[in-house]
């Protein structure tokens, strides 16, 4: 069966976010993910290279050996890729090659380059239709802020509303929407990393808010969803996480944790963080503050942030979408994060040079391309 298309309208729906170096600065003091010149990326891939330390470098340069020889497609990244599968594997060449060989088959199998390439030049999140379906099932926000180390962070709350939630969205939905969230994140981090250029690799910081978790948010039917993504960062995403600080964790959570951590890798459970509910700052710990900046945190968790920064929106493609389809993304993020919201009078009032769709509109156009669900759904995880 051949493969289908990518999302073609990714490479042609309008791109606001494309900025020169260095990182830019809106007003609020937000920070956005660069898009480099398709005439300097081959230089900055080479400045980013010059930057490893020797041994890294000279591992990278055999795992770009090995990378042409599997016939894998190369963007302006890869050597930031490379570098990523080279510290994860701690420089072991076997290892090295096992995961590349993996990961290339899965990706060509899914034909997931060009969903990479359009992310890489700045194509927004929002107009796959499986991925606005997820924001509307609770508060979560792709793209949330960066800490100093130019990580980027990401701010979620599990769905509210979890008979919604399985009922709404079928497996073949959840799946594309997280692999799409997967692949979005990635390339911002690649991002960032090649304009530091400093040898340094941006990573994805998740802060999990559990207050609205109930025990039937333990269903066999959202266990298997989980279970099925949660080895993918691992197998095809190296170095994708610096750290998931999870607060307001009940306390029959943990007994849960125990059977459930045997999901993710044994580096994956050391980067994770786990805080209980607590009275002051919001309800999160001094501990977990320590590990993102209060620009980046919502004010009822003891963070500065009333509302979404407006460059964070147009990055994820929040522009994109009707303001009645807006008022349906993120539900509940008013009641359970203290008010947070999204800027008011958004999107007509700031993406004035971005044509705002309806939801109708963005997913006829992503249809017109390509069918909804438009990579094999079998193999799985390994």
């Amino acid at each position: 069966e051949a493969v289908p298309p990518p999302y073609a309208a990714l490479s042609v729906m309008p791109c606001p976010t494309v900025v020169a170096e260095p990182l830019a600065h809106a007003a609020d003091g937000a920070q956005s993910v660069p898009v480099v010149p398709p005439e300097r990326q081959a230089a900055q891939a080479a400045r980013f290279l010059e930057s490893l330390d020797p041994p890294l470098r000279a591992a990278v340069l055999k795992a770009q050996a090995l990378f042409d020889s599997l016939g894998a497609q190369p963007d302006p990244c890869t050597v930031v890729y490379l570098a990523r599968l080279c510290v994860s594997n701690q420089l072991d060449e076997e290892k090295i090659a096992t995961q590349m060989r993996r990961t290339v088959a899965w990706r060509t199998e899914r034909n997931l380059s060009p969903v990479r390439a359009a992310f890489l030049s700045g194509g927004p999140l929002l107009i796959h239709p499986s991925v606005i379906k997820l924001l509307m099932q609770g508060p979560y926000f792709p793209v949330f802020g960066t800490n100093a180390k130019g990580d980027i962070i990401q701010f979620y709350a599990v769905p509210i509303n979890l008979k919604r939630f399985l009922a709404e969205m079928t497996d073949d939905e959840w799946f594309d929407s997280n692999v799409l969230l997967l692949e979005y994140l990635y390339a911002l981090a690649d991002r960032a990393s090649l304009a530091r250029a400093d040898g340094s690799l941006s990573r994805i910081l998740v802060a999990m808010d559990l207050s609205p978790v109930s025990l039937s948010h333990s269903r066999l039917a959202n266990h298997r969803r989980i279970k099925e993504l949660a080895p993918l960062a691992d197998l095809y995403y190296p170095e994708f996480n610096v750290a998931t600080v999870i607060f307001n964790v009940p306390s029959w959570a943990y007994s849960l944790w125990k059977v459930a951590k045997y999901l993710f890798s044994e580096k994956r459970r050391s980067r994770m963080h786990f805080f209980p509910a607590q009275r002051g700052s919001g309800g999160m710990p001094n501990e977990a503050l320590a590990l993102i900046p209060k620009d980046a945190l919502p004010a009822c968790f003891g963070g500065s942030r009333t509302q979404l920064a407006p460059v964070h929106m147009r990055t994820v493609g929040f522009h994109l979408l009707s303001p009645e389809v807006l008022l349906q993304l993120c539900p509940g993020s008013a009641e359970c994060m203290g008010g947070f919201h999204l800027p008011p009078g958004y999107p007509r009032e700031v993406a004035s040079t971005a044509e705002v769709a309806s939801t109708d509109q963005v997913a006829s156009t992503a249809r017109s391309h390509l069918p909804p669900h438009f990579w094999p759904r079998h193999p799985r995880g390994r």
